[in-house]
């Protein structure tokens, strides 16, 4: 299926469908006729949107120091026990730096103004 293209073109070709040189193509039209509103469907579903307005600025995004108290009270209550214990002790066995202060380590935040650009 390869040879027609996208969803479309397959579509709009469903008469060269008969003649790929796959088993049982002959068959294969009839089936896709049939099964139209499922294939659209499917691909709806399966299509991540980039153009939506999410309604927040580029600063709405930026990543503020956790409240580790919060989160070890929200993960003893929710016996995430794995989760408290990775909080408590950092996934390597090291313990995690104080409340307010950077981790070591090379972080890089993805731009808005990037993706933005690229759904226009």
């Amino acid at each position: 299926m390869q040879h027609l293209g996208g969803l479309e073109s397959i579509y709009a070709q469903l008469d060269a469908v008969a003649e790929l040189p796959i088993r049982g193509a002959k068959s294969h039209a009839s089936k896709l006729e049939g099964a139209k509103a499922d294939a659209d469907l499917s691909y709806e579903l399966a299509t991540i949107k980039t153009d939506c307005d999410l309604g927040l600025a580029k600063g709405d995004l930026d990543s503020s120091p956790s409240d580790q108290e919060a989160m070890i009270a929200l993960f003893r209550e929710l016996e995430f026990k794995t989760w408290l214990d990775t909080l408590l002790q950092g996934t390597d066995g090291a313990q995690l730096p104080a409340a307010g202060q950077q981790a070591e380590g090379s972080y890089r935040v993805p731009s808005l103004d990037r993706r933005a650009s690229r759904s226009r």
